[in-house]
């Protein structure tokens, strides 16, 4: 008799040897069944109607056993590890990301690379400005625009000394004790105007108005005008022996309101005078004086500087104290007087608040203020520099050819000596800084 099996290779194996009696053929059965155990007894009717039943009731048993306590504990389980394992992923990955970021802002550059040299003449003397993504130039006889590392534009509008206010996509340019100021965009000039009085001041807003300081031999006035060089009906004029001298003027980035600070000498004696104005919501004389304050001969405080945040915050600097203004709503001012222990050194307004580098005890330390007059970052810094620039991010001091850069939270990111003593420096992106050499310009990366 001839028999098959079935083996891993399925060959047909033939046995001749056999000699008894044929074997009855055992009943066939499913292979998929072997290993089913109760559950192999169970068959599908083959008719439509027993189908139906069959499935209906599979349905309703599977649907008890979705009732059933265990099953919905089981469940619950495996969703919850499911879930357990999602948020452990989550937390995983959002450790990779938090000690990534910590571990480059705090990455110490070794050197530098040089992306770009740029020659424009004679670069003895020129001053350099951040604006809108670029850097500008200010020499003597022009005014240059560069963008990575590329010449957008020059005009011819220099100056030796320059009084520079700059605001969304418009800057002023000015010269000390000069009778003309032009207004720029990105595009370059937009109009050049000229006065009758010398420039002490000027600053410009979002839209491209520009306020002017400007004084006669008794008189100050500060005077409005649109950026296409247009004088506007809006003037403020002080008599010099009564108001005094004005050191500093910032106007709101909606061109509305108005801070001067002015200096007077009477009897032999230095005062300082703050005064607000809104030429909007101010007094009806056409004074649009909506505070003044006159009280910093009591605190033997002088001011120099101040300065807008934004349309509702701004910060005036004198000698031994800060002063936050806020609110400008309809008029009203909030006044908030911060003393200060330690002298300032040096102070610069940025976009969120105002960076001061302040002498404190053997050392000098680096404080962010907020608009509201919180000290958001303090760290030590170098106490010999010549010049330092800071933003919202970074802070640069140098001492002739040695530079230092340290992020906002104090840490030191570059430290090492130019191959030159820079007349000028300013920011070109995140960790680059571009350099008047003296003899040329050029933008350098910290690697």
């Amino acid at each position: 008799m001839i028999r098959d099996y079935k083996t891993s290779k399925k060959e047909h194996l033939m046995d001749l040897s056999w000699d008894g009696e044929p074997e009855q053929d055992a009943p066939y059965v499913d292979p998929e069944l072997w290993d089913a155990g109760d559950d192999a007894e169970e068959s599908v009717p083959d008719d439509r109607t027993g189908k139906i039943a069959y499935l209906r009731e599979k349905t309703r048993e599977a649907e008890e056993e979705a009732k059933s306590p265990a099953y919905v504990k089981r469940i619950r389980e495996r969703n919850r590890d499911k879930l357990r394992g999602i948020l452990m992923l989550a937390v995983l990955a959002c450790v990779l990301v938090a000690a990534s970021l910590l571990y480059f802002a705090n990455y110490r550059y070794t050197t530098y690379s040089v992306d770009a040299e740029i020659r424009l003449g004679s670069a003895s003397g020129a001053r350099l400005f951040e604006f809108r993504n670029g850097i500008l130039i200010v020499s003597n006889d022009a005014v240059t625009l560069v963008r990575d590392g590329n010449v957008v534009w020059t005009a011819a509008a220099g100056t030796a000394d320059p009084i520079f206010a700059k605001e969304g996509a418009y800057f002023a340019l000015s010269g000390r004790d000069s009778y003309e100021f032009v207004i720029f965009d990105e595009t370059g000039p937009l109009s050049t105007v000229r006065v009758s009085r010398r420039i002490r001041g000027l600053d410009i807003s979002n839209a491209g108005v520009v306020a002017v300081a400007t004084e006669s031999s008794d008189t100050s006035y500060v005077s409005y005008f649109d950026r296409y060089g247009s004088k506007i009906a809006v003037e403020v004029k002080t008599v010099l022996d009564a108001s005094g001298y004005p050191v500093n003027i910032s106007i709101s980035p909606d061109g509305q309101k108005l801070l001067v600070v002015y200096y007077s000498i009477s009897n032999g004696i230095g005062e300082s005078r703050l005064v607000v104005y809104d030429f909007k919501n101010g007094k009806a004389d056409r004074s649009y004086i909506v505070a003044s304050y006159e009280d910093f001969y009591d605190t033997d405080t002088y001011l120099a500087e101040c300065g807008f945040i934004d349309d509702r915050h701004a910060i005036v600097v004198g000698d031994n104290e800060l002063i936050f203004l806020s609110d400008f709503l309809k008029g009203n001012v909030v006044r908030e007087t911060m003393k200060l222990k330690d002298p300032i050194r040096s102070a610069v307004f940025i976009d969120e608040g105002l960076v001061l580098v302040q002498e404190a005890g053997s050392g000098t330390v680096c404080r962010y203020y907020t608009p509201s007059g919180q000290i958001e970052e303090s760290f030590d810094c170098p106490s010999e520099y010549d010049a330092f620039i800071a933003n919202r991010r970074s802070v640069v001091f140098r001492n002739g050819a040695d530079i230092a850069f340290y992020n906002a939270s104090g840490v030191l990111r570059y430290e090492g000596y130019m191959t030159y003593e820079p007349e000028d420096f300013e920011f070109a992106g995140k960790h680059s800084l571009f350099f008047n050499t003296g003899s040329l310009f050029e933008k350098i990366t910290l690697k």
